[in-house]
């Protein structure tokens, strides 16, 4: 499978860097730990899940595994701590993969040499009252166009394009 797109250095991983851009509908064979995942929810009207983090700003929510869940029960932690919605069911979107092009920094925490994030999709089935928790202020949906102004779906929009195609083409 060939990257849709590839970048170097990304300014959050703290050492040189390859980080390729993969759109796929499943994958679960990594050559390395899957670290992250992320996820473009929609609600009906057409319109995007975004979180406002407190250092961030406007993100999608998603955040590291822990312990032993799988990365759909992860997902589905992630949506809930941060938007306090639920989805009925997850579809993978596609993956990054990260590659060091030089030694591991002592004081780094990421995993070396590879690394994964995976990227979800799914429309909003309910939500609760917000309460947002230790770093999100806000959970609200935008406009494509306003979605579409905002940094970190620029960054990624690869697959929100994706998740538009498959849901609204």
């Amino acid at each position: 499978m060939q990257p849709v797109r590839t970048v170097y250095n990304k300014s959050w991983i703290p050492f040189e860097c390859k980080v390729e851009y993969y759109l796929c509908s499943s994958r679960t064979d990594f050559n390395g730990p899957v670290t992250t995942v992320h996820g473009l929810f929609f609600n009906q009207d057409k319109e995007l899940l975004l979180v406002k983090h407190k250092r961030r700003g406007w993100e999608v929510p998603g955040g590291h595994i822990e312990g032993s869940e799988s990365f759909i029960e992860a997902m589905n932690r992630e949506l809930y701590e941060e938007a306090q919605m639920y989805c009925n069911s997850l579809r993978q979107l596609g993956y990054l993969k990260k590659e060091a092009l030089e030694e591991r920094p002592v004081d780094c925490s990421y995993p070396h040499p590879i690394s994964y994030c995976l990227f979800y999709t799914a429309i909003i089935s309910r939500a609760d009252d917000f309460t947002g928790d230790e770093s999100i202020e806000e959970a609200r949906f935008f406009s494509f166009a306003e979605a579409s102004q905002n940094k970190w779906i620029i960054n990624y929009s690869e697959y929100f394009e994706e998740a538009k195609r498959i849901y609204f083409a």
